[in-house]
């Protein structure tokens, strides 16, 4: 059996092991066994005593050491103590010079102290380093002035630079698709890694043959269920309004549902969403139930018009592990143009009811017309003491011309980070939909900027629906993805939910993904 590559990780001056947390759903889908090393006290023990922690973990399968800063510089001066051939040094300061700056003004360390760091500093930074180092990774924020990358470079450092950052790369984005790239450019990844892993962020400049994605795909992750194609909404830019489907649908029979999960024999998640809206269907929470029974996590998307106290208690008896509610402003008269026939006041309601009786969440889809109100709906968020806000850009190429991608307005979304972060709430990006757990995905996915949220990619870079999430709509029909209800795959009343999964129109839905010529999908910010 092939050995996983290991990571001992090593934080900087300052930080704990927990300065990790961003990047650890990233190192699991990379297929990375990562332990973040809880590091001694700088002013008692000095930085040697964070090499000895690294022996002290270090074993025989393949392992990587990264560090950030100081944990650089100790990950440099262990890989040559313990013979680890490979280490990648974030942000680490080349002299002692440089070191500093780089000590966060918040801890106080002794004269002692300090002397102890900024001679290990320059200890390692005059460090011959043997051939048997044969990773030398230095990954540098753009905008980090404490490193200098000439000397690294000088000793056989390969460069990656994380734009958009600074001195803490875990802050960002572009932070922790620099740190993929390091990864899958190491020379014990190819030995230690499965060739089949699923990247969740394939932007590090990775080839997708290279990580195992292809034409065919694995049994799904996750079961997306619409349960009935009924709403009482006419929302503005929904493929319902979009596609000409607004009127009539029908509900999923109860034997259809069963052979949904028989067919897909999904334990991880099933989502209750779709063109519909879940809560009409008379046998919901019945449906939620019989999905719960069976191990998997439960999460519905509703308008929240039908979310009632009855409702919502029939739920939470069912096991509804969580209930999203979709609202895309946050004054009644916007709310009201954008989904006709909706009332904000209602919905508001019945978010403070399900506040109490199940996790809730709000999810927003943001477009030219409401993207100056997302300081709004953050504040509307806060006022429920919801810890997030999820939002994405417009999708379907029918909505191009009104997503914020193609709005100037969409600068505006930087003041709204600036107002979540003062808040205490995460603003989240559409990518979250891409993990295996929401809940391991949360901090991956925060927008740090407007870039975050109307970003759009000429190639494939990051979605893995059809590699992951199985989609059934109320008549028993198989699509690639939610956002593209037109494309039929088969149905599973008909076929088998194999023979349909890596049947010859899933196949070539996602070899047009990987060869970046699915017209579709490049609309989507997802993509």
């Amino acid at each position: 059996m092939k050995p996983r590559l290991r990571a001992l990780l090593l934080h900087g001056m300052g930080n704990g092991p927990s300065w990790w947390d961003p990047f650890m759903p990233l190192l699991r889908e990379l297929g990375v066994t990562a332990c973040a090393l809880t590091l001694p006290d700088l002013e008692t023990h000095g930085p040697q005593a964070w090499v000895d922690t690294v022996g002290q973990h270090h074993g025989s399968s393949p392992t990587v050491l990264i560090g950030h800063s100081l944990g650089a510089a100790a990950a440099l001066r262990a890989a040559v103590t313990y013979r680890v051939c490979s280490v990648i040094a974030i942000a680490m300061p080349a002299s002692a010079q440089t070191s500093v700056p780089a000590i966060p003004p918040s801890v106080a360390f002794s004269a002692t102290a300090l002397a102890r760091i900024a001679l290990f500093i320059r200890e390692v930074s005059e460090l011959s380093l043997p051939e048997y180092v044969i990773d030398r990774v230095c990954l540098i924020g753009e905008h980090d002035s404490w490193v200098d990358e000439a000397a690294l470079e000088g000793r056989g450092f390969r460069r990656v630079v994380a734009k958009n950052t600074g001195h803490e790369v875990n802050e960002s984005f572009e932070g922790r698709e620099a740190l993929a790239k390091c990864i899958a450019g190491l020379s014990v990844a190819a030995a230690a890694l499965d060739p089949a892993v699923r990247l969740l962020t394939t932007a590090a400049g990775v080839a997708l043959d290279e990580l195992g994605l292809g034409p065919a795909a694995p049994p799904p992750a996750r079961l997306d269920l619409e349960i009935t194609s009924r709403c009482q909404l006419r929302c503005k830019y929904c493929a319902r309004t979009l596609y000409g489907r607004d009127r009539g649908g029908g509900d999923m029979t109860p034997a259809l549902f069963i052979k949904a999960l028989d067919s897909c024999a999904i334990r991880g998640e099933v989502v209750f969403v779709g063109l519909g809206e879940p809560l009409l269907h008379p046998g919901c929470a019945g449906f939620v139930a019989r999905a719960h029974a069976r191990g998997a996590r439960t999460w519905m998307v509703t308008n929240g018009l039908a979310a009632d106290a009855e409702m919502l208690l029939r739920l939470r008896d069912a096991g509804l592990d969580e209930l999203t509610f979709s609202v895309d402003a946050a004054k009644e008269e916007l709310f009201a143009r954008l989904r006709d026939g909706a009332s904000l006041e209602k919905v508001k309601e019945h978010i403070a009811a399900a506040c109490h009786l199940v996790s809730t969440s709000l999810f927003t889809t943001l477009s030219r017309e409401n993207v100056e109100g997302l300081s709004a709906l953050i504040d509307l968020a806060g006022s429920f003491g919801l810890p997030a806000l999820t939002v994405t850009d417009l999708n379907f190429p029918e909505n191009r011309h009104n997503a914020c991608a193609a709005a100037p307005e969409a600068l505006s979304i930087d003041s709204a980070v600036r107002r979540a972060r003062e808040s205490g709430i995460l603003l989240l990006g559409p990518h979250i939909h891409d993990f295996s757990s929401v809940k391991a995905g949360l901090r991956y996915c925060l927008v740090n900027s407007h870039d975050d949220i109307i970003r759009r990619s000429t190639r494939h870079t990051h979605c893995l629906a059809p590699w992951r999430i199985a989609v059934v709509d109320a008549q028993g029909n198989v699509t690639p993805c939610n956002c593209a209800p037109d494309t039929v795959a088969g149905n599973i009343m008909q076929q088998s939910f194999d023979t349909i999964w890596n049947g010859e129109i899933m196949r070539e839905w996602r070899t047009a993904m990987c060869d970046n010529r699915n017209e579709r999908c490049r609309s989507c910010p997802r993509y």
